[in-house]
C-alpha cells in the first residue's frame, strides 16, 4: 500500500490560515488540544491546516499532533512578519535557508544559540525542500496566479505592486 504524503500547514494567527482553508476540497475538521485541524485536498495533495496558537510551546504541541494524529510528512509554518530591510516590501515572501533560535541559551553547558545534543546553532533546510518551495512560491507570485488569490482592490489597498521571493 502506497503511503500518502500529507503536508501540515500552521499559522500563529487565524488570519494567516483562513484563506488557505477555503482552497481545500473535501474538507473535514477535528479538534485536539483547543485547536481545530482542517484536512482536505488541493491540487491532488492532502493538507492539514491549523492555527497553532502563539509561542514555541504551542507550536511544538501542534507539530506533535500533526505528526502523530495526521501522519504529516512535511510541515510549513506560514505567517506575517515585520521587516526592517529596505529591500523588502509588503507582500514579499521570505524563504529561510537556515534559522536560529534567538532566545536559546544553554550556557554555560553549551555556547549561546547552540541546540543541546545537536551541536549546531542553525537549523538548515535541505536543498530539495528549498528548491520545491522556491518553485511553488515563484509560481504563486506570478501576476496571473496572484490575481486568483487576492483581488485587485486588496493588492491596491496593501500597495502590493509586484511581490518578490
Amino acid at each position: 500500500m502506497k503511503k500518502v504524503n500529507v503536508i501540515g500547514i500552521m499559522g500563529a494567527m487565524p488570519e494567516e490560515i483562513d484563506g488557505l482553508i477555503h482552497l481545500l476540497t473535501d474538507i473535514s475538521s477535528q479538534e485536539f488540544g483547543k485547536r481545530v485541524y482542517y484536512s482536505g485536498f488541493a491540487n491532488g495533495v492532502k493538507y492539514v491546516i491549523v492555527f497553532s496558537r502563539w509561542g514555541k510551546v504551542a507550536a511544538a504541541t501542534t507539530i506533535t499532533t500533526l505528526i502523530h494524529e495526521f501522519g504529516v510528512s512535511e510541515i510549513l509554518f506560514i505567517g506575517v512578519a515585520g521587516a526592517i530591510h529596505p529591500a523588502l516590501h509588503i507582500g514579499d515572501v521570505v524563504l529561510a535557508k537556515r534559522l536560529i533560535q534567538h532566545d536559546l541559551n544553554g550556557a554555560p553547558l553549551v555556547p549561546r544559540f547552540e541546540i543541546p545534543l545537536l551541536g549546531q546553532s542553525y537549523l538548515t533546510m535541505d536543498d530539495r525542500t528549498l528548491d520545491k518551495a522556491e518553485v511553488a512560491i515563484t509560481d504563486f507570485l506570478k501576476p496571473e496566479n496572484l490575481d486568483m488569490y487576492l483581488s485587485k482592490e486588496e493588492l491596491i489597498r496593501f500597495n502590493m505592486v509586484s511581490p518578490q521571493l
